[in-house]
């Protein structure tokens, strides 16, 4: 048998109940309003029986002890119902958090699993991709030049050093870069230098599986990780640790809700001239 003095702590049963309590202070507000007005007319006729010689001043003051008890017992009423409507609209502020964080832990959770899942078939593409450049690489000889470059804007780390032609390696790079671009164009920074011009760049994370990874650091880069290990690194161990957060209450929900992008433009710049995009 459900206890009807219980509290509610779902948000429909809570905006129920305060749908019940609006409508019954509405009601004892009718009902003071009136015996209010009731008194006030027992008050007058008490003072026109003052100075009648047939007036029932007795009855009358009866009268009004009693209509004053009632407005004061509908003004007590009306006091409690208030309260009560104070203490259900905190209640349904916590329910309505409450469920927003369910509903932000399930959302993560899910993303986590989801995210993972995708491994085997991510691996699988990447494989495939790796064999078909290589495809592209084996049908070119080591000292085969391809483009001609200024050795100057070639980054100084390359093991192509100063050679004035592109080597294979560097045509295999650039082959993967421009088959990611075409298809994930919003994922490269497009840089301006003012000695060099445009640059289109794709950065690997020098230490993803650390609790706060970054792009530069001063130790060597970790070796690749396999796709499972990545995925997990880069999102689903990150979702989940949100989740249980936020599950946890231990910070607000805005603080941890994951940024969504939407719209984003394609970042290659239409210019028809550096002085456009400089000046």
């Amino acid at each position: 048998m459900k206890n009807p003095f219980k509290k509610r702590d779902g948000v429909a049963e809570i905006e129920r109940e305060l749908i019940t309590l609006e409508k019954r202070k509405t009601d004892e507000e009718r009902q003071r309003s009136e015996t209010m007005q009731a008194l006030e007319e027992a008050k007058e006729l008490r003072r026109e029986s003052l100075s009648s010689e047939d007036g029932d001043v007795e009855k009358v003051t009866a009268t009004i002890r009693r209509l004053a008890t009632e407005a004061a017992d509908h003004a007590d009423l009306l006091g409690e119902i208030d309260q009560q409507i104070i203490d259900a609209q905190a209640r349904l502020t916590s329910a309505r958090e409450r469920e927003s964080r369910n509903a932000e832990v399930t959302r993560l959770n899910r993303a986590a699993d989801s995210i993972d899942a995708k491994a085997p078939e991510l691996k699988k593409a990447a494989a495939t991709l790796a064999r078909l450049i290589r495809s592209v690489g084996a049908e070119l000889a080591d000292d085969d030049g391809l483009w001609p470059t200024h050795s100057t804007k070639r980054p100084s780390e390359r093991p192509e050093g100063r050679a004035d032609l592109a080597s294979r390696r560097e045509g295999m790079a650039a082959l993967v870069a421009e088959l990611v671009a075409a298809e994930l164009p919003e994922l490269f920074d497009v840089t301006y230098d003012n000695r060099f011009g445009y640059m289109g760049i794709l950065v690997r994370l020098v230490n993803p599986r650390v609790q706060q990874p970054d792009w530069i650091g001063r130790e060597v880069p970790e070796p690749p990780l396999d796709t499972a290990t990545a995925l997990q690194s880069m999102f689903s161990n990150r979702l989940r640790q949100r989740a249980a957060t936020i599950e946890l209450g231990s910070t607000r929900l805005s603080e941890n809700s994951i940024a969504r992008l939407a719209g984003l433009p394609v970042p290659w710049p239409e210019l028809e001239s550096v002085e456009q995009a400089i000046g």
